[in-house]
């Protein structure tokens, strides 16, 4: 069918172009895809990183497939996020739909990798997680696990208060996106899946506290399997859905029909 990449920044998946990393500043709007499809001899799918994990989770975990409005979040060496609004990945007009770890969230002058201060995720990040967690508990040492982070807050009380902080932090931002989707499920990917169920009830509690409208219903919060590939996973999966969905698209084959070659693939 072609070959798909999943790379961290601003994507625009349509013209197969890298806009914009905050990691790599010498990139600007670069034509990606066509000098891959070029090199290749192959069409080639371009799609941001966390996009691609969401579609992954979706189309690879049956209980997952029916879900048609999702928020997914990615707590890891930065905040990345993704949406599914009405059975379609939204990239917004600049595809920066869901870019929360470069929102302002505080006062205290914290220098972040894009050049500015105070975004979220030089608070809620996962380094800035293990960096305030470390400053109670020096025995975690200055690069803590995942594993050893959600060691210490489900035994230590003081690391834990600390981690709730971080999360009512974080629930505001989260709270926020999902009133504006409304989704049926917020979908946790990409980390240690310990480590969120060490956060999930802090998480929880401070984003639904976000819902003061809402009544009594609660929105679900999930973890997802998160395998090191997820991200390939899911592009892999983007590219075989493009290939039978999308007649505009040059990876379209129209051999058979989607519904088909599920079912021609699926294991019983």
């Amino acid at each position: 069918f072609g070959f798909g990449v999943a790379l961290s920044g601003i994507t625009d998946p349509g013209l197969g172009l890298w806009h914009s990393a905050i990691h790599f500043p010498n990139i600007h709007r670069v034509s990606l895809a066509a000098a891959l499809s070029e090199a290749l001899g192959d069409p080639v799918l371009l799609e941001n990183d966390t996009r691609a994990s969401l579609w992954g989770a979706l189309w690879f975990e049956p209980r997952l497939a029916s879900l048609r409005n999702v928020v997914y979040l990615s707590l890891c060496s930065g905040i990345g996020s993704a949406l599914l609004i009405n059975g379609r990945l939204h990239t917004g007009a600049h595809f920066w739909a869901g870019e929360l770890g470069h929102m302002r969230a505080g006062e205290e002058g914290r220098e972040c990798c894009c050049g500015k201060t105070d975004c979220l995720e030089t608070y809620c990040a996962m380094p800035a997680l293990g960096a305030e967690l470390s400053r109670v508990m020096p025995s975690l040492g200055n690069t803590p696990s995942p594993l050893e982070l959600a060691d210490a807050i489900c035994k230590n009380p003081v690391v834990a208060n600390v981690a709730d902080r971080t999360m009512a932090r974080l629930g505001k931002h989260v709270g926020a996106l999902a009133a504006y989707v409304d989704p049926e499920a917020i979908l946790l990917g990409e980390q240690e899946p310990a480590l969120y169920e060490a956060l999930l009830p802090s998480m929880r509690r401070h984003i639904q506290s976000e819902f003061q409208g809402r009544g009594t219903d609660t929105l679900p919060i999930e973890i997802v399997a998160s395998p090191e590939y997820a991200p390939l996973r899911g592009v892999a999966a983007r590219v075989i859905n493009e290939a039978f969905q999308n007649t505009l698209s040059p990876l379209y084959r129209g051999r058979l029909s989607f519904k088909t070659w599920r079912q021609m693939t699926s294991t019983p």
